[in-house]
């Protein structure tokens, strides 16, 4: 099954299409769908599918969670943005057990998550709201690892903590074999400038290494 979204009056707003790809037909009609932002995420299966509505100035500010094949008028509504100055961004962990809800402007961030896993599950904050504190999240092996700029730095910090919410007074620099910090958001050394949701593989639980500078992607 494929899901995609369209817009064919270059407006920037969208519907949802979801498809049977043996097949080549629409799951539902081709007007089911409310008009949306482009974004759209699958849960743990196709089954159920993760998208946002925009308000007026197309800021997306819902996030709404769609069982497909059901009518868009029974949907629920997960999470909803009043800060006029945070746009919404979607995303699914590495290992696909975590949907993150990004609240962000230029200058704050917060990342809320979803257990996939859990049909009773609630969005939780990881790292909170904080001025002027920007971070991106990703999760492996029951950890988070976490770039920021947490306590002003100039680049992002490397840090990790365990997955569970509002964890941020428990954020710890990541650091290699021989006890160095790898990434402590000084001006030596920049993670990508921030900008990337980090992808971390490890190899035997230990981040791999390449010439002596660790590998991320």
């Amino acid at each position: 099954m494929a899901a995609y979204t369209a817009d064919f009056i270059g407006g920037e707003t969208y519907r949802i299409f979801i498809k049977n790809i043996g097949t080549g037909e629409l799951i539902e009609p081709e007007d089911a769908s409310p008009e949306t932002d482009a974004r759209i995420v699958w849960g743990i299966d196709d089954s159920t599918l993760y998208y946002f509505k925009m308000d007026d100035a197309h800021r997306p500010y819902q996030l709404y969670r769609h069982k497909v094949g059901e009518s868009y008028d029974n949907d629920e509504l997960l999470f909803e943005e009043k800060d006029d100055l945070m746009w919404l961004g979607l995303s699914k962990s590495n290992d696909e057990k975590y949907l993150f809800l990004e609240s962000g402007s230029k200058e704050t961030s917060e990342v809320l998550y979803l257990d996939l896993s859990d049909p009773t599950a609630t969005l939780q904050s990881i790292g909170g709201r904080c001025n002027k504190v920007l971070y991106e999240v990703e999760h492996k092996d029951g950890k988070w690892f976490v770039s920021t700029n947490v306590e002003g730095t100039p680049n992002m910090r490397l840090m990790t903590c365990d997955a569970k919410p509002n964890c941020a007074d428990e954020w710890e620099e990541v650091k290699d074999s021989a006890g160095a910090t790898l990434f402590n958001g000084g001006i030596e050394r920049t993670l990508d400038d921030g900008k990337f949701i980090i992808r971390i593989y490890f190899d035997n639980e230990r981040p791999l290494y390449n010439q002596g500078k660790p590998r991320f992607q």
